[in-house]
């Protein structure tokens, strides 16, 4: 009997680091959250933004655009910016800059994603996003749930969610 109880608890420590790992590797080893997608994120309870985060590298960088005011596009009258985003994700973590176009102004923020896929921050002024969620690469089984439970499963067919961790993704 002494003998199975340290044979079960090398098995469970076994099993758990392989279940880690194996999270690790899922998330494409920058965490758990694909920020692809299109958000307006509010600044200071006043300033809406549009943002649009266009990729993400498995290395958690990710690139996009954005304008000020939210929902004015082409953003060409005075007091109208264009944006250009730049950013990384670690975990829930997000930090990101944006660079207005035509202007020497740039910001970097950080913050968090809550589980629900809203994000947060209070650096270097609290914001929080008002649309748009972050979506949890985990909660797919594979790639077909991910792009069936999308509106738009055209565009969600091109998303690595749910690919097999070899997988170069699809081919045109």
């Amino acid at each position: 009997m002494r003998k199975i109880i340290p044979i079960l608890a090398i098995a469970g420590l076994l099993f758990s680091g392989v279940a880690l790992a194996k999270v690790d590797r899922v998330s494409g080893g920058y965490g758990p959250w694909n920020v692809m997608g299109t958000y307006k994120w509010l600044v200071l309870g006043t300033y809406e933004h549009d943002m649009v985060i266009t990729t993400q590298n498995p290395d958690g960088t990710f690139s996009g655009t954005g304008g000020y005011p939210a929902g004015h596009s082409p953003y060409n009258l005075p007091g109208e910016t264009t944006e250009t985003i730049t950013g990384h994700v670690v975990g829930n973590q997000i930090t990101f800059t944006t660079t207005y176009a035509g202007w020497p102004y740039s910001v970097t923020v950080s913050g968090t994603i809550a589980p629900d896929g809203t994000m947060s921050g209070t650096d270097p002024w609290e914001w929080h996003t008002t649309s748009g969620v972050a979506i949890h690469t985990l909660m797919y089984k594979n790639h077909g749930q991910y792009v069936r439970s999308q509106t738009d499963r055209k565009e969600a067919a091109h998303s690595r969610i749910g690919m097999p961790i070899k997988s170069k993704g699809h081919t045109k």
